[in-house]
């Protein structure tokens, strides 16, 4: 995706499940995953928690 698409363009999961990942993923804890613009990592709800994708 980040060769077909801008730095800094946003993400949702449609845009990526399932073609660049087989699902959106789960946090073992209950928070919830986003996407972030291109060239940035997903973040967890419950980062603050010391976890992270």
């Amino acid at each position: 995706m980040a060769n077909s698409m801008p730095s800094g363009r946003s993400t949702a999961w449609p845009d990526l499940v399932p073609t660049y990942v087989k699902r959106v993923p789960i946090c073992p804890t209950g928070g919830a995953y986003a996407t972030n613009p291109i060239d940035s990592d997903p973040t967890c709800s419950l980062a603050n928690i010391g976890h992270h994708l």
